[in-house]
């Protein structure tokens, strides 16, 4: 059950700057960092969280996006638990920086003994000690002074205080290990190193524990000097007794203003060491409230100062900070809390073009597609796919409007399309997933959209190209962020087409063909269907191994495998790029087959060794089965094969699986993971590999692929994993 939260006051207006209600209030720095982690758990995840309570209370808290976000995320049935993140944290933080101020204070206690005691019974030498207890003190302060001056809203330096938040985080790493631990951790990091709070806050500690380190120093130095008697002088080889004067009278102008005893003129001229047996100072006394007025004065005041100003700005900037809205984990919720009433989209949209109509409200229902005519085509940031421009499609004529970059022409493309002689029966839109989503696209696909008369459709390309530039979770978000602004364009789910026209497959020809030839197409055979004959088919080819197969049967299982499915999509061997194998390099050729199926492994599976295992396998055996399939010939007897042979055996043949045939253990497991996996991909070709993905892990579940020693545990296996499939594809609404 979500929590309720009381929403702000109805005359609550945009936050532009601090106020007493944001001081403390539900829009304050713990509300924005509650906000922050919200953001980071939720690209984490690679979705928003479809919470309709929350996003309703966030629509209630007020006009602005931010407040907003803030009224979402304190509505959140995770926000308590990121507060208890946050509490566990700033409890370890705060473990941590009484730690490194008892440290601090005692490091100045073993300073100022060390200091003092160096000289056992003999004088001090006042400047050298001087310099020993204040001098790394003042060249820090000094740098950190500069720093703040020269780069205000540059990185605070303060290494003291980085070490006290990682001290932090490490006392409280141990219950912070969960998902929503992290996010806590994460935001912190993220306003630690990129706002003014976290400069101030990291200043704010260093300063604490320097005058921590000062007040150890001041007790030793008191104590020492009240319990032993020293004697104070001075040397020099180079400099005259007068420049001595004169610095000692300077160094002790300041602390004499203060009421602190210092020696006069005649005092320190007579204290240099002359090396005669029992010479003293004279005016020791003076000469110790000297060195402790030093402390307070030099050390101890301008530090402390330094304290109240850092506390204070830390205040301020508490106060002060705010969202950066155009991070896209929160620009992608605008359209959820702040509904269309003149504008839609994923961001602010640009100023309106004065050759384009405004976009109107896009809740109008979408044309059909028409049925006569040919089918607009425009590409938007990409440069057209190397497989050929237009892509080929049965049954479409395409009608090339070319390259739309720039306001003019974004013009001139809706107006051809509303004064076209004939018609277009409907207009598709080519965006590249490399490029990333902004206003200037989001303005243009609605103008599009309320201004076409036809059906607009989005289709997606370059996901091949993305997922090679990017990790998995952030290609998946910016995936979202694509369907997220032709949604809040007016474009329904079934028009948002995900297909990647550098390696397009014959499935997805056929769909798209489905979809723009406005004509009857035969149903396909329904993935359930295509695996439940595959996985027949291993296992009858499982029940005639003898033992574990080598590299040349697992390739005419592939082989057979992809027989089944030439018919239904004869273009999947270009998943794998058969077009570039190169039998002089087979290695090479082959990892590239093994990459593309593991790319298509979620994340989960892809850390799985023998799940990985069975994608590398599937993969390069996949390019083997391709690269042979028009071949009537057994692959062992192919003039290709040697070269293939070894280099597949690289691939297929992992270290524990030769350790277990050396031992005599029969495991058909990894050959019949790798066919089933690939019967899998199959079977879903013509689907974006968001989708597959999906479908691949709820079909693995929570085992890996088991040791199976004969053809029964084989059929049994497949049993179970054809079971799980087709309860993946009712969850995915695929029939």
């Amino acid at each position: 059950m979500l929590r309720p939260t009381a929403p702000l006051p109805p005359h609550a207006g945009p936050s532009t700057g601090s106020s007493p209600t944001d001081a403390a209030g539900a829009d304050g720095f713990p509300a924005r960092l509650l906000a922050e982690a919200v953001r980071t758990h939720e690209e984490a995840l690679g979705r928003p969280l479809d919470e309709v309570g929350a996003d309703a209370a966030g629509r209630a808290a007020g006009r602005d996006l931010e407040r907003r976000l803030l009224g979402r995320a304190g509505a959140l049935s995770v926000a308590d638990g990121l507060r208890a993140a946050f509490a566990r944290l700033r409890a370890g933080t705060v473990a941590a920086l009484a730690i490194g101020l008892v440290a601090a204070l005692a490091a100045g206690v073993a300073s100022a003994r060390l200091v003092l005691g160096s000289y056992a019974d003999g004088p001090v030498n006042f400047f050298l000690a001087l310099v020993s207890l204040l001098g790394l003190h003042t060249l820090m302060l000094l740098v950190w002074l500069g720093v703040m001056l020269l780069r205000p809203g540059g990185a605070s330096f303060a290494l003291l205080g980085g070490m006290v938040l990682g001290l932090g985080r490490r006392l409280a790493g141990g219950s912070l290990s969960g998902p929503l631990e992290l996010a806590a951790v994460r935001a912190a990091g993220a306003v630690a190193t990129g706002s003014a709070v976290g400069r101030w806050a990291l200043s704010t500690i260093s300063h604490a524990m320097w005058s921590a380190y000062l007040l150890g120093c001041l007790a030793a130095v008191l104590l020492l000097l009240g319990t032993r008697q020293y004697d104070f002088v001075w040397e020099t080889t180079i400099l005259s007794a007068p420049d001595y004067v004169a610095v000692a009278d300077a160094i002790a102008a300041p602390v004499r203003a203060i009421g602190f005893p210092v020696p006069d003129a005649a005092q320190v001229a007579a204290s240099r060491r002359t090396g005669a047996a029992g010479a003293v100072s004279p005016g020791r006394e003076n000469w110790g409230g000297l060195l402790v007025g030093c402390i307070v004065v030099y050390g101890l005041l301008p530090r402390c100062l330094a304290l109240l100003v850092g506390v204070s700005a830390l205040r301020r900037a508490r106060g002060r900070y705010r969202l950066d809205i155009t991070r896209i984990g929160f620009a992608r919720l605008q359209g959820r809390l702040m509904p269309v009433s003149a504008s839609t989209g994923i961001v602010d949209p640009d100023e309106p073009d004065a050759h384009i109509e405004p976009a109107r409200v896009t809740s109008d229902p979408e044309p059909p597609i028409g049925e006569h005519g040919p089918v607009a085509l425009l590409r938007m940031e990409m440069e057209p796919a190397a497989s050929g421009w237009p892509p080929v499609v049965p049954g479409v004529e395409w009608w090339d409007l070319g390259l739309v970059d720039g306001r003019a022409a974004r013009a001139a493309v809706v107006q051809q399309v509303r004064t076209a002689p004939v018609p277009p029966r409907a207009v598709v839109l080519a965006c590249s997933l490399a490029a990333t989503p902004d206003r200037g696209t989001a303005a243009f696909v609605r103008t599009l959209r309320n201004g076409s008369p036809v059906a607009v459709l989005m289709l997606l390309t370059d996901g091949q190209r993305l997922r090679d530039r990017v990790r998995t979770a952030d290609a998946e978000q910016r995936i979202t962020d694509w369907r997220d602004l032709a949604r809040n364009a007016g474009i329904g789910d079934e028009r948002i087409l995900d297909v990647d026209l550098e390696h397009i497959t014959e499935a997805s020809r056929l769909r798209l063909s489905r979809l723009l030839s406005g004509g009857p197409q035969a149903a396909p055979t329904s993935p359930g269907q295509q695996v439940e004959r595959d996985f027949a088919l291993i296992a009858r080819h499982a029940a005639a191994w003898s033992g574990a197969p080598d590299a040349a049967a697992r390739a005419e299982l592939h082989r057979a495998i992809g027989k089944l499915h030439a018919g239904d999509d004869g273009g999947w061997r270009d998943l794998f790029d058969i077009s570039t194998l190169d039998t002089a390099k087979p290695l090479q050729s082959l990892q590239r087959g093994a990459h593309r199926m593991t790319a298509l492994l979620p994340a989960r599976l892809r850390l799985n060794p023998r799940w990985l295992a069975a994608g590398t396998a599937g993969g390069a055996l996949a390019c083997v089965a391709a690269a042979t399939l028009i071949a009537p010939v057994a692959i062992a007897s192919l003039p290709i094969w040697a070269g293939l042979g070894a280099a597949l055996s690289m691939l297929v043949a992992p270290s524990a699986d030769a350790a277990r045939d050396a031992e005599g253990v029969i495991d058909l497991g990894p050959a019949v993971a790798a066919a089933a996996l690939f019967a899998l991909v199959l079977s879903l070709q013509g689907r974006d590999e968001a989708e597959i993905g999906r479908i691949l892990d709820r079909t693995a579940g929570d085992d890996e692929p088991p040791p199976l020693p004969d053809a029964g545990a084989a059929r049994a296996w497949l049993d179970g994993l054809r079971a799980r499939f087709d309860r993946a594809l009712s969850l995915e609404g695929v029939a």
